[in-house]
């Protein structure tokens, strides 16, 4: 068991399963949940939307911690034949995305560029081969009020990528490019003395 859910459950030893919860009542439920200390939530998949809920509940708790940023770890369902990985971040809108669009950007590049010197993986061969691409129809980008991404780790359609995600030494550089990235991402923020 990874030594973060420890943390959180000797801080309190539940977890809230919030079965049948829609997305529009997620949040509120979530709020109240936290409050309660408990700190482990899930939304199976068998709730109504259950990605919206999960996407807002993720933006919702970020956007409480006043994190430096958020991301958001998932492995990809591309084509068969694709490979690689890609980071998603917000697109421009309006009155939403448009405080966290930039910053977002630059977590994006810099997550990109780390991921894929830590892993060796190519960027997603099925997307474009950017690595990086702008979406405005994810929650969990929308609804965020700190930078945000999606960093979709491998494609789980393809043997060799799947192959690679099953190996424990090759999640253990999964995760330390992630760490790269947002290291990299944070050291560059100025210091707020400036």
């Amino acid at each position: 068991m990874s030594q973060d859910i420890r943390h959180y459950l000797d801080q309190c030893p539940l977890i809230a399963i919030i079965r049948g919860v829609t997305p529009d009542e997620a949040e509120a439920v979530g709020a109240a949940i936290f409050d309660a200390g408990i700190r482990i939530i899930e939304v199976p998949l068998n709730s109504p939307d259950p990605l919206d809920s999960i996407a807002r509940l993720s933006a919702r708790i970020g956007n409480r911690a006043h994190a430096d940023a958020v991301v958001s770890i998932h492995a990809d369902g591309g084509p068969a034949g694709g490979r690689g990985f890609h980071v998603i971040r917000p697109s421009w809108i309006e009155g939403l995305t448009d405080d966290i669009h930039d910053e977002s950007r630059r977590l994006g590049r810099a997550l990109r560029a780390a991921y894929e010197a830590r892993t060796g993986l190519p960027r997603a061969t099925y997307l474009g081969g950017t690595g990086l691409v702008a979406r405005s129809d994810l929650g969990g980008l929308r609804l965020s009020d700190v930078p945000a991404v999606f960093i979709e780790t491998a494609n789980m359609r393809n043997a060799t990528d799947a192959a690679h995600v099953r190996s424990p030494r090759f999640r253990r550089r999964i995760a330390r490019g992630i760490a790269d990235g947002v290291r990299r991402y944070l050291e560059a923020q100025p210091s707020p003395s400036r």
